[in-house]
């Protein structure tokens, strides 16, 4: 089964994605989701790819910790790329 991209709107999306995700999906923290880095820097997530809309988090004041590896900073052209590789795309609000 090929990987699924979970688009995480919400801090409440992030627990959904955490319940239904499969050890190879990528997250996407999109819009208000971006708010959840706090979270999930208290509680590291399962998911090998977090992806953080740099966009997003700027325009919101969030910032995202250089020490936190596993969150990676994407733009537009990046998340359509993701989307388009992948074999699905779910969206938690």
């Amino acid at each position: 089964q090929s990987p699924t991209v979970h688009l995480i709107f919400s801090s409440r999306g992030l627990e959904f994605a955490r319940v239904r995700s499969a050890p190879n999906d990528t997250w996407v923290l999109i819009g208000d989701g971006v708010y959840a880095i706090s979270q999930l820097t208290e509680q590291p997530a399962s998911a090998p790819e977090i992806q953080v809309m740099i966009a997003d988090a700027m325009q919101r004041g969030v910032t995202v910790p250089k020490a936190a590896s596993q969150l990676q900073p994407i733009d537009d052209v990046a998340l359509v790329g993701l989307i388009a590789q992948s074999g699905r795309t779910v969206s938690w609000q």
